[in-house]
C-alpha cells in the first residue's frame, strides 16, 4: 500500500525462507529471468494478448526487486541486464528497451534508496560486512581444509574478532553475508572447490545445451538456458551480499540444470546429435 516509498524493512515476502525482503529480492532475481526466456520460449504457441499478458511474471518480479530496497538484489539486476545486453544478437533494440526501463527504475527508486547507493562502503552496513569478509576469509586461510565449522562463522568471530562489531547493540556476530564466505568458513577450501565446480559445471551445461538446440531449430530449449545462465548470474551477484548459500536458489536451479541434461541427451539420442 505504500507504493515504492522507501522503508528500512522493504518488502515482506510469505513465512519461511523468502519472508525477509534481502531473500525475497534474491528470490525474483532468480524468477525473472528463467520467466522472461520461458515467456519468449512458447511465444509461437500464443496469441498476442497471451503472450503480453506472461510478461507480467518478469515484470512484476522486478518492480518487486525494486521495492524491496534491497541494494545488492538490485546491483544484480543490473548484472543481468548488462549480460542481456551483451549476449543480445539484437544490441541497439535491446539498449532502446533497457534503457527505458533503467529510466522507469531510476525515477521509481525513492531518494532514501538512491543515497544508500551513495553511501555504499562508507555506511555502517557495509564496513561491518567489510570486516566480516576480511576475518572470514583470514578463517578460511588459517582453516584452510575444513573451516572452522558448520555456521560456526558467527561464534569464532564473536570470540576472536569481537572488536570489530561496529554496528550499535550488536552483542554477536552475524553470518558473513557473503556466499562464499560462508562455503569457506564451514567447509574451508575443499568446500569452496565444489561448490565452484557446481556452479561452473551448471554455467557450462546450460551453455553447451543452448548452442546445441539453436542449431537443431528448439528455440524453446535454446531461451530456457539463456534465462537459467542469466538466473545463476543474478544469484552469484546478490549472493555477494547476504548468507544463501544453503537456501534453494541454487540447488533447486542444480535440480532444473539436471533435468534438462537429462531430458536433451535423450534428445540428443533421437535427433543423432553428437
Amino acid at each position: 500500500m505504500r507504493g515504492f516509498a522507501f522503508a528500512d524493512w522493504g518488502l515482506a515476502g510469505p513465512r519461511a525462507f523468502f519472508q525477509n525482503p534481502g531473500e525475497l529480492a534474491v528470490q525474483m532475481v532468480v524468477f525473472a529471468p528463467v520467466a522472461l526466456f520461458f515467456t519468449l520460449g512458447i511465444k509461437s504457441y500464443l496469441r498476442k494478448w497471451q503472450f503480453l499478458l506472461l510478461h507480467l511474471m518478469p515484470v512484476t518480479a522486478v518492480l518487486t526487486i525494486l521495492g524491496t530496497n534491497s541494494r545488492g538484489s538490485q546491483l544484480a539486476l543490473a548484472g543481468q541486464i548488462v549480460a542481456l545486453l551483451l549476449t543480445s544478437k539484437r544490441k541497439i533494440k535491446m539498449l532502446i528497451v533497457i534503457g527505458i526501463i533503467g529510466i522507469i527504475g531510476f525515477n521509481i527508486l525513492p531518494e532514501e534508496q538512491k543515497a544508500r547507493f551513495i553511501e555504499s562502503g562508507e555506511d555502517e552496513t557495509s564496513i561491518q560486512r567489510l570486516l566480516y569478509w576480511k576475518h572470514g576469509w583470514k578463517m578460511i586461510k588459517d582453516h584452510p581444509f575444513l573451516g572452522v565449522g558448520y555456521y560456526n562463522f558467527m561464534a569464532y568471530y564473536s570470540r576472536y574478532h569481537s572488536d570489530d562489531l561496529i554496528l550499535p547493540n550488536l552483542v554477536m556476530a552475524q553470518l558473513p553475508h557473503n556466499i562464499f564466505i560462508q562455503v569457506g568458513t564451514d567447509t574451508g577450501f575443499s568446500g569452496i572447490f565444489v561448490f565452484l565446480a557446481l556452479i561452473v559445471g551448471s554455467f557450462a551445461n546450460m551453455y553447451k545445451l543452448g548452442r546445441e538446440a539453436e542449431i537443431t531449430g528448439d528455440f524453446f530449449v535454446s531461451n530456457l538456458t539463456k534465462g537459467m545462465n542469466l538466473s545463476l548470474l543474478g544469484y552469484i551477484i546478490a549472493g555477494q551480499f547476504v548468507t544463501i548459500a544453503y537456501y534453494p536458489y541454487f540447488w533447486i536451479h542444480l535440480v532444473f540444470v539436471s533435468a534438462m541434461c537429462t531430458f536433451w541427451n535423450s534428445e540428443r539420442r533421437s535427433l543423432k546429435i553428437k
